[in-house]
């Protein structure tokens, strides 16, 4: 009797849409600590064998190419930074650097003593901050799909941890994942302003600053601001749209 119960508990699980999208979430989420516990860096598999020589001085044994091989870039110039920051008016990116994105990500970690200073302490708090940009866009989808199941949203949320793009990125501290949670801290700020019907001042404002955040770490998302000025030029009045627009000229 007690068997005949425990397979049809085990029947009714099995039929529950939760339960898939529960395991799926989990699986991918693992996937991603796997990864990263491992050194597997996806963006090499096509590319060379040998280990990469600079991380090999941090006894880090990872495939050559790709994000491992940005790696080198972006902590030669935290260092760089964190040595003086005023080395940031001193150096001409691209020229005397190989850093050819905007340096706000670098002068954030440099600044940060303990993480600034050590590589792997770096890769480690950036992987463990990298985790919670899942959780950032899921806030942000149930904001805009709010008649939608969550846990439906959830489950698209989830299939984050499993692209490569995110697996290496986030595992060799590339400044993607960075550019990216201030883009969805913008857009958080955004729906939540747009779900007020643009009533709440202040959350203009949040909103831009983020985006010109994520535009300070990766300049190509700056072309994302003529929408959101058309947007709100649409839905304020004009002598509000004069103060957005002078404030994104401060910015």
């Amino acid at each position: 009797m007690m068997l005949i119960r425990f397979f049809f508990n085990m029947k009714n699980l099995v039929q529950n849409k939760k339960f898939y999208i529960y395991s799926f979430s989990i699986l991918a989420f693992t996937s991603t600590i796997i990864s990263f516990y491992l050194n597997i860096n996806l963006s090499t598999i096509n590319s060379y064998l040998q280990f990469n020589q600079f991380l090999l001085q941090y006894n880090i044994k990872a495939n050559n190419g790709g994000a491992v091989a940005d790696l080198q870039t972006h902590w030669n110039y935290i260092q760089i930074l964190r040595e003086d920051i005023g080395n940031l008016f001193v150096y001409e990116l691209g020229k005397d650097d190989k850093l050819l994105n905007y340096p706000l990500h670098h002068i954030i970690i440099s600044q940060i003593p303990i993480i600034g200073s050590n590589l792997k302490v770096y890769l480690l708090s950036y992987f463990l901050l990298s985790l919670t940009l899942p959780i950032f866009f899921y806030k942000c989808l149930i904001i805009r799909f709010q008649y939608v199941e969550k846990i439906n949203l959830l489950g698209i949320a989830s299939i984050i941890y499993i692209l490569p793009a995110f697996q290496y990125s986030a595992i060799w501290g590339n400044t993607h994942i960075t550019a990216l949670l201030f883009l969805l801290t913008s857009i958080y700020f955004h729906l939540r302003l747009e779900k007020l019907n643009y009533k709440v001042g202040k959350y203009f404002f949040c909103s831009l600053i983020f985006l010109a955040l994520a535009a300070y770490t990766k300049q190509f998302y700056v072309f994302l601001f003529p929408f959101m000025l058309l947007v709100y030029f649409q839905n304020t009045s004009f002598f509000f749209f004069f103060k957005i627009l002078l404030f994104c000229l401060i910015i």
